[in-house]
C-alpha cells in the first residue's frame, strides 16, 4: 500500500467489511499492472501468498519484491504444477491463498476470461473465493513500463463466495468492476 500511495494516486477501497476475519480463501481479481498484487498486500489484513506470472520475475525490481513476498512463480496458463503449489500453500496453513494474475488485461472495461484451471481448482478443493475488482492501476503503473503516474485507484471487494459459484467468476468480477 505504501508503494501505491507513493505514486500520489488517490486510493478508494469499497467493501473492506467483506474481508473474512480468518483465512482459507482465494482472492480472485482482475489484473492490469504489477501494482495490483502490491496494492492487495496492503489492503488485505492477512498474510498473503500470490501466484504471479513468471514474466514478472524477469524484471529486477519485481523479482526482488516477489521473492521477498514469497510469491509463487507460475506459467501464464496456470498449469497443474502451479495449482499444486497453491494447494500445498493452503493446506500447509497459509492464512490466505491469493490469486491476482488470472485474467487478461482489461480492454475497454471488459474483464478477460479466468483460466478453466482456476475454476476447476476452486470447485475441486471446495475453497471459497473473495472477488475483487481493481480499476486504475494500469494508468498509475502500466505493465512493462517504468513510469509511475499519479491518478485514482479504485478497489471493490465483493462478498466471500462459495466454491460452487466459481462458474460465475467472470460475471461476479465484471459486476464488481462496473459497480
Amino acid at each position: 500500500m505504501l508503494l501505491a500511495r507513493s505514486t500520489f494516486a488517490k486510493i478508494v477501497v469499497r467493501g473492506k467489511e467483506n474481508i473474512p476475519a480468518n483465512g482459507g480463501f482465494i482472492i480472485v481479481a482482475n489484473h492490469t499492472s504489477f501494482l495490483d498484487n502490491l496494492l492487495l498486500l496492503g489492503i488485505i489484513p492477512h498474510d498473503l501468498r500470490f501466484v504471479a506470472a513468471s514474466p514478472g520475475f524477469t524484471l529486477p525490481m519485481m523479482r526482488r519484491v516477489y521473492s521477498a513476498a514469497n510469491f509463487i512463480s507460475s506459467d501464464i496458463k496456470m498449469e497443474l504444477k502451479d495449482l499444486m503449489l497453491l494447494f500445498m500453500a493452503i493446506k500447509n496453513g497459509e492464512n490466505v491463498g491469493a490469486y491476482s494474475l488470472l485474467p487478461d488485461e482489461e480492454k475497454g472495461g471488459e474483464i478477460g476470461e479466468f483460466t478453466p484451471a482456476l475454476i476447476s481448482f476452486i470447485k475441486t478443493t471446495n475453497t471459497p473465493f473473495l472477488p475483487i475488482a481493481i480499476k486504475g492501476t494500469s494508468t498509475v503503473w502500466p505493465t512493462y513500463e517504468y513510469k509511475i503516474i499519479g491518478t485514482k485507484i479504485e478497489v471493490t471487494i465483493g462478498k466471500l463466495q462459495p466454491a460452487e459459484n466459481a462458474d460465475n467468476l467472470n460475471k461476479i468480477i465484471t459486476d464488481l468492476y462496473n459497480s
